[in-house]
């Protein structure tokens, strides 16, 4: 081989391993939870990736993408949790995910560097995934929480002094009101999936007090469950005794346990 044959086999080399070297893909790498609104986990500033959020050198097959992992509580009042990651995975992993079989375990893949960079709610927004919700709790009973405009006669969420707020909710809303003795409770706030807002998940006079994670639980008390399905809808002021309105669209169906 003369000296002009080695310098091109040499270029060539060198030319497909730079290539190989450019098809690889750097991504953001973290995660964090997303705990109803009140509390959020960000040791890695992975909520707003930047600069000083940590990131990976992926394979030329792979991908970056962002996932959301929902967790329900146990109890109602409880909420639930969303694990949300960033990353990078195989492109046949990306192609076989479909958030609509899999809503508890959603994966966004995209093009290009650093491109997961989807905010949670954008990503469950765009995968049909979640509404928002009221979340807010009303009690008549001396040393227990209740929150300023919560209250069956004057709710309202945009008053000065209001104490409600609005949380993402993948699954639906839903209102809850114990009547004791000499005293109401109200909470209004989202269901994960919907799981109890079917007639098979209910007693046949309501929700028992514990499942709320009712410090007052006695074991006769019960809570009448109203589900709805739009944005923000749990707002009305009453429920009827024993009245429990269950409502499911095409798209929440699939939370329901």
């Amino acid at each position: 081989m003369d000296s002009r044959m080695k310098l091109c086999f040499f270029a060539f080399v060198v030319l497909g391993s730079l290539s190989v070297v450019s098809a690889q893909v750097e991504c953001y790498d973290c995660n964090y939870d997303y705990n109803d609104g009140e509390t959020e986990s960000d040791p890695n500033d992975c909520k707003t990736p930047s600069s000083s959020t940590m990131n990976a050198t992926c394979g030329a097959t792979m991908k970056c993408y962002v996932q959301s992992e929902i967790t329900s509580s146990l109890g109602l009042f409880g909420g639930g949790r969303i694990r949300y990651s960033r990353g990078c995975m195989e492109d046949d992993a990306c192609q076989a995910n479909d958030c609509r079989k899999t809503p508890r375990d959603c994966i966004s893949c995209c093009n290009g560097d650093f491109c997961n960079t989807a905010s949670l709610n954008t990503h469950l927004v765009d995968n049909m995934l979640t509404r928002p919700c009221y979340r807010c709790q009303y009690s008549d009973i001396r040393g227990t929480r209740s929150d300023a405009r919560c209250g069956p006669s004057d709710f309202d969420a945009d008053a000065s002094d209001s104490q409600v707020y609005s949380v993402d909710c993948p699954g639906l809303c839903y209102i809850a009101r114990a009547k004791y003795e000499h005293a109401v409770e109200i909470i209004r706030g989202c269901q994960y999936h919907g799981s109890y807002c079917t007639y098979d998940r209910q007693a046949v006079n309501g929700v028992p007090a514990n499942e709320f994670g009712d410090s007052n639980y006695n074991a006769q008390h019960q809570y009448e469950l109203s589900c709805c399905v739009d944005d923000n809808c749990n707002t009305a002021t009453a429920l009827s005794v024993g009245l429990m309105t269950i409502l499911f669209s095409a798209t929440l169906g699939v939370f329901v346990i």
